[in-house]
C-alpha cells in the first residue's frame, strides 16, 4: 500500500515576468526534492519560481534564491519548465561544498539575433538552460555563502523542454 502525509507547507512564489499560461499560476511550483549527501537527514527542495530550499524537521528555509542571484535575466514565467530546474549536490558535498543547479534566463543574455544570411535559417533563441556550480563556504550552514561560477549554456528556440534534472551518475 501507499501511505500519504504532508511533508511540509512551502511558501507562495510567483513566476517571473507574471505569468499568461493558467497553469502556472499556483501556491509554488515544487518541482523536486532529495536528501542532502552529507548524513544530517536535511532535505533539499528546488522551487521553479527560484527558490532552493533546505527542509529539517517539516520546516523549509530558503537556502540559495536563486532568481534573486540572477536577477533581472532569471525566466520562470512561460513554458512548464522554466525556472530553477533542479539543483544536484556532489556526492562529497559535506567536504567539498560542491553542488550544480540548472537554470533558465531571458531576455537579457538570450543572445545575439540569428544571422539572416546563414544557411539553414537559424530559428532565433528563446531562452537559454545555465548549469551553475557552487562551492559554499561552509556546508554545514543552512543559507548559501560562497561562490559561483557558470559551466554550460544553451540557447533553445523555445519554450518547452530546456534543461531539467541534472545529477550525479
Amino acid at each position: 500500500g501507499l501511505v500519504l502525509q504532508e511533508y511540509a507547507q512551502f511558501p507562495k512564489t510567483e513566476p517571473i515576468p507574471a505569468p499568461i499560461d493558467r497553469r502556472l499560476m499556483r501556491h509554488a511550483r515544487i518541482n523536486g526534492l532529495g536528501e542532502l549527501p552529507d548524513g544530517s537527514g536535511r532535505t533539499y527542495v528546488p522551487d521553479l519560481n527560484g527558490p532552493l530550499y533546505f527542509v529539517e524537521g517539516g520546516e523549509p528555509q530558503v537556502y540559495l534564491d536563486v532568481a534573486a542571484e540572477f536577477a533581472p535575466e532569471f525566466f520562470s514565467g512561460r513554458g512548464m519548465g522554466s525556472g530553477l530546474g533542479f539543483a544536484a549536490f556532489h556526492p562529497d558535498f559535506e567536504d567539498n561544498g560542491t553542488f550544480y543547479t540548472v537554470h533558465t534566463e531571458r531576455p537579457g543574455n538570450a543572445g545575439p539575433p540569428s544571422d539572416p544570411t546563414t544557411y539553414p535559417p537559424q530559428t532565433p533563441t528563446f531562452l537559454h538552460s545555465v548549469v551553475t556550480e557552487w562551492v559554499a563556504d561552509d556546508p554545514a550552514s543552512d543559507t548559501f555563502s560562497g561562490t559561483s561560477r557558470e559551466v554550460l549554456r544553451l540557447g533553445f528556440a523555445g519554450q518547452v523542454h530546456a534543461i531539467q534534472q541534472i545529477d550525479f551518475n
